[in-house]
């Protein structure tokens, strides 16, 4: 079994990835790393979305949960 990349070495060194891809002749693979990169930002960008979407849920069941405490029915 081959060992796995580091997504943080890949991140931060691509050129480098990819010339040792092609060093060792796994052409195919070096196309692979533009496709992961980008695969990569949307994983990151949705899951800042969903951390900030729980962050305003959170906010808001505070503020329905303070609410009903000064006696508003909601």
């Amino acid at each position: 079994m081959r060992g796995l990349l580091d997504i943080r070495l890949v991140r931060e060194n691509p050129e480098i990835v990819k010339e040792n891809l092609k060093r060792r002749g796994d052409l195919e693979k070096v196309g692979w790393i533009d496709g992961l990169l980008e695969a990569d930002r949307n994983w990151r960008r949705l899951q800042t979305e969903a951390n900030n979407l729980r962050s305003k849920r959170n906010r808001m069941t505070e503020e329905i949960a303070k609410l009903r405490r000064e006696g508003f029915s909601v």
